[in-house]
């Protein structure tokens, strides 16, 4: 018999990839809209940080959560530090190795 606690993370992790699948599907139809096509290289880095949120904010801080999901289209900009987010002011990568970069920065108003 499961847990409530274990239930709840499977319950969680579920309605996590259920979220994920369908962004998955939103981005890359907008990715097959004219200017839109970089968008597909991003499309598993967006999948990615989704997973990110989720589980480096263990307690559920909606704010925190939130504040980690705003940095991510500054991220794909190249912009890794935001003054205003004062959650979340920065990426919470290192420093980023240009050879294995396989996807263009996003150029805003694009």
């Amino acid at each position: 018999m499961f847990e409530i606690s274990t239930f709840s993370i499977i319950y969680d992790l579920h309605s996590l990839s259920f979220m994920m699948s369908g962004l998955k599907k939103k981005i890359l139809a907008l990715s097959k809209t004219k200017d839109c096509e970089e968008l597909a290289a991003w499309i598993k880095a967006v999948s990615a940080h989704m997973y990110y949120v989720a589980s480096s904010t263990p307690n559920g801080d909606g704010d925190m959560m939130k504040a980690k999901w705003k940095m991510l289209p500054l991220h794909m900009q190249n912009i890794h530090r935001d003054a205003s987010n004062t959650l979340h002011p920065k990426c919470g990568h290192g420093r980023l190795n240009r050879r294995r970069r396989n996807k263009l920065w996003l150029t805003p108003g694009k």
